[in-house]
């Protein structure tokens, strides 16, 4: 394990950041030594959770939130408003649907810190078009279901790799836009398929991995 004598500053300050919030003993996994994000892998919608990663964000005080609810989505707390991510892929049902919500909290929260709150995960049409993408690598089961190409729902292990490419591309182009480290909120099996399967690694830039789900030590890699 490295010795905290020989990290940068900014890093070592994250590091007790995360040292001193980490009152609940979840598993944290480093990875390099220039910390521009932080992934919490999360259990959805359970309050105490959620209360946790709000402290975290308001210790931190990021620039950008990226959540995996808000699919497409912005939320700035300037004007108070959700606008579409320039360059995403919006169906009719995301126009119907609108933005998911991010948890109240998190929004209340960038209305005092000022950070916008980025939806990081696919839109329907994103998803319609993975689907089809999958469809033409697998033309047996696309003969099979004509009405639907494959029948896939977003929880399908066929489309998770999808969605967490995503993520990972979205972690990655967010945390060149900031000055201080990006804060992820993802559910953890997203969260630990983008760490074990080193999606962000070689970027660039170390993260941080959170697991909420776990109670364990600090760990290099």
């Amino acid at each position: 394990m490295e010795s905290s004598k020989s990290l940068p500053q900014s890093e070592h300050t994250i590091r007790e950041s995360l040292d001193s919030w980490n009152d609940c003993g979840y598993k944290i996994e480093y990875f390099g030594e220039d910390l521009k994000a932080i992934i919490l892998g999360e259990i959805h919608e359970v309050r105490e959770i959620i209360r946790k990663q709000l402290k975290l964000i308001a210790q931190i005080k990021p620039d950008f939130v990226l959540h995996e609810f808000g699919a497409a989505w912005v939320y700035d707390p300037k004007n108070k408003q959700f606008k579409p991510q320039i360059g995403r892929q919006f169906n009719i049902v995301d126009r119907l649907r609108g933005p998911d919500s991010f948890p109240g909290g998190l929004i209340s929260l960038s209305h005092n810190y000022g950070f916008k709150i980025v939806g990081c995960d696919l839109s329907d049409g994103e998803l319609t078009n993975a689907e089809k993408r999958f469809a033409l690598q697998n033309p047996q089961k696309y003969k099979l279901i004509k009405r639907d190409p494959v029948g896939l729902t977003p929880q399908s292990d066929e489309l998770i790799p999808y969605r967490d490419l995503k993520m990972a591309e979205l972690i990655t182009a967010y945390q060149n836009k900031s000055t201080k480290p990006v804060i992820t909120v993802l559910g953890n099996a997203h969260a630990r398929n983008i760490h074990n399967g080193k999606l962000i690694q070689g970027k660039g830039f170390g993260y941080a991995y959170v697991d909420q789900t776990s109670e364990s030590e600090s760990t290099d890699i």
